[in-house]
């Protein structure tokens, strides 16, 4: 799934969450390409570990595709990086992602 704009408190967050959590009964793995994401405060940040938790209690791989420079920075500078399945390419992702979370 590809993700453009800001991922910050509100709308956006909300709008993601609500997406994703739609697609978890019927995946096995859910890569977000965040190419496109110029922006993420807190709730950015909030929404994507809360997701990698509900993926993982559902048994689903959720990948993190193409994080820019700053958005990988801001999840190394949490201390979140190790949270996520993080990749280079999300082609890549979807061939690797049928094992487990």
């Amino acid at each position: 799934m590809y993700c453009a704009g800001s991922l910050i408190l509100g709308e956006e967050a909300d709008a993601l969450r609500n997406l994703v959590r739609k697609l978890l009964p019927d995946s096995r793995v859910i890569i977000l390409d965040l190419a496109g994401i110029t922006m993420m405060d807190s709730a950015g940040v909030g929404t994507l570990v809360g997701l990698s938790f509900s993926a993982r209690n559902a048994g689903i791989n959720l990948k993190l595709a193409r994080p820019s420079a700053r958005i990988y920075t801001l999840l190394q500078l949490t201390r979140l990086g190790p949270v996520f399945d993080i990749v280079d390419k999300p082609e890549s992702a979807a061939a690797a992602g049928n094992g487990t979370p």
